[in-house]
């Protein structure tokens, strides 16, 4: 006989505890049991559902206060997953590892040859359980954030190898037809990539004077590097189209400012520049445009010892992604190509600033 279990979430809207980012509702929040915004799915249905408790304020929440307040602070939502027609023998093996964590087994031993089986599928149904809780959580914060023009909101990014960690976060806890709540704990174990910065970032001792130069000095700051910077400063806050058109920006400010202040005594230590009416190069540069420059010219000019063709090649894919991202719309951008991208772009922006006179 298949049985019904709920699994009950409290996802916050952001990891900053209290006075991070919240939706905000006018004299009111949709408390009441008729307002829960149900997602049916086949067997699965998913509620999503704000009662007091997800008011953020540092006093008692009432009714009063509801209906006098302006911009009420809602700063988590409750949702819940039901899942109907769970068998029996999954259903028990949920019940029996309530308390794995403590290496507790209720049920069958981990050496049953049915535990590793049932242990898949229980993680298996953690993942998407997880992921239809966030779905549905990100679309109320899309509603808020891009319809009503709540910007400060960003939606929830599903990452499977963190599915311990998010359910801890959130509270996760699961009920079995009409029994008690217990603990909801798929087997799963955290993992962390971890990206380590070279080297080449870090302030040296032969630099410290150059710091101090600019410290004193009223100078701004290399503009390409500072979109460089702010690019990796969207790619790690997880924009990435927004990342890649600050990097796009930065390689055409760069082939620009080549194109106007090359230094031709430098430019003739790696090529001939003889053979090179260099005084043109700008127009030139202006008559190809920033991707002819990238695909024909400045290949011309710098050997691949200096500029490789790794890096001139994800340049021309940067601004391949920044052209379908603004004039086709594409929305998905993948995190380890915009990794890459960013990479060989600041050794393209960096070799041509080289190059060019200050």
């Amino acid at each position: 006989m298949s049985k019904v279990i709920t699994i009950s979430l409290t996802i916050p809207l952001s990891n900053e505890g209290w006075g991070g980012p919240c939706v905000t509702f006018y004299k009111w929040i949709p408390e009441d049991a008729s307002d829960a915004i149900v997602v049916g799915e086949g067997s699965k249905e998913v509620s999503i559902n704000i009662d007091k408790s997800c008011v953020s304020n540092l006093g008692e929440v009432t009714d009063e206060l509801i209906s006098s307040w302006a911009n009420i602070s809602v700063s988590k939502l409750n949702i819940e997953v039901t899942l109907k027609d769970v068998d029996d023998d999954l259903s028990r093996f949920i019940y029996d590892e309530r308390e794995s964590r403590k290496e507790v087994h209720h049920g069958l031993s981990p050496e049953d040859h049915r535990f590793d089986g049932l242990k898949e599928r229980y993680k298996n149904l953690g993942i998407e359980v997880a992921e239809l809780a966030l779905n549905s959580f990100n679309r109320v914060v899309s509603y808020a954030r891009n319809v009503k023009g709540q910007y400060w909101l960003t939606e929830h990014k599903f990452n499977q190898n963190r599915l311990n960690s998010l359910n801890n976060q959130f509270r996760a806890k699961v009920k079995i037809d009409n029994g008690e709540w217990f603990r909801w704990c798929p087997p799963s174990i955290d993992c962390m990539t971890v990206y380590s910065q070279g080297d080449e970032i870090a302030i040296k001792r032969d630099e410290w004077s150059s710091v101090s130069e600019y410290v004193i000095g009223k100078n701004r700051p290399n503009l390409i590097f500072e979109l460089l910077a702010n690019s990796r400063q969207l790619f790690d806050s997880g924009y990435m189209r927004s990342s890649i058109i600050e990097a796009v920006t930065a390689i055409e400010v760069s082939v620009s400012n080549f194109g106007k202040y090359a230094n031709v005594e430098m430019l003739s230590e790696i090529t001939q520049t003889g053979r090179i009416d260099i005084d043109s190069i700008g127009k030139q540069i202006h008559h190809l445009g920033t991707s002819g420059s990238i695909r024909y010219l400045i290949p011309l000019l710098f050997h691949e010892d200096v500029l490789p063709n790794s890096v001139l090649s994800k340049c021309y894919k940067a601004l391949e992604v920044r052209n379908n991202v603004i004039h086709q719309g594409q929305r998905g951008v993948s995190s380890s190509l915009v990794r890459e991208i960013l990479r060989e772009v600041t050794i393209f922006c960096r070799t041509l600033d080289t190059f060019t006179r200050k």
